[in-house]
């Protein structure tokens, strides 16, 4: 890694996030850090992104969604929260997707037990085999050479076919939706909806 950083220096100290970063350690704010144009917001998510370009492995409600998409779009992003909040879903449901798009993925931590909660959950939903420790305790030379072998002689594993799914899903999500607009719609006279109303 480090012969990496070294050979790669100009090109990361060139790169607009490092840049930026550094500028404003020094208190210059002039490098201006701006988010993809095909941004989804939360309120999006049904519309835009259809199920067949989801690849969550564990559920995610529309804020991690919207991260993972924002992820997806080369945004640079920072998830911050107290434990038990979801980060550690968010990241293992952003890994995934990075890998079905064919990137691949350096996750790091200041803290071990982090990077052993994502990858028990990438183990847990049969990714385990495309992620390998380079750095702990455990990890020496021959076992990362044994690990790079024992998984680059897997098997494919077969494909299971859920397109079907995807459609029923996609139908289902806009009938929920139709359903919500119609109980928020405003209607006249009364100037109000029937979610209002009921209220």
């Amino acid at each position: 890694m480090w012969e990496d950083l070294e050979k790669n220096a100009q090109r990361i100290k060139a790169h607009t996030l490092c840049l930026a970063l550094a500028l404003a350690l020094a208190g210059d704010q002039s490098v201006e850090l701006r988010p993809p144009a095909d941004m989804v917001s939360a309120g999006e998510l049904d519309e835009r992104v259809p199920p067949e370009s989801v690849n969550h492995i564990l559920d995610a409600d529309s804020s991690q969604h919207e991260a993972i998409e924002a992820i997806k779009r080369g945004a640079n992003v920072v998830i911050d929260g107290p434990p038990g909040t979801g980060k550690s879903q968010t990241i293992a449901n952003a890994i995934a997707e990075l890998l079905a798009s064919g990137k691949t993925v350096l996750f790091v931590s200041e803290k071990t037990a982090a990077l052993e909660v994502v990858k028990r959950r990438l183990d847990d939903r049969g990714l385990g085999d495309f992620c390998l420790e380079l750095h702990s305790h455990k990890a020496n030379k021959r076992e990362v050479a044994a690990e790079l072998e024992r998984t680059l002689e897997l098997a494919p594993e077969p494909y299971h076919d859920t397109a079907a799914e995807l459609r029923q899903l996609a139908e289902g999500r806009r009938t929920l939706n139709r359903f919500a607009a119609e109980l928020h719609r405003v209607r006249t006279p009364l100037g109000l909806s029937a979610f209002q109303v009921h209220g």
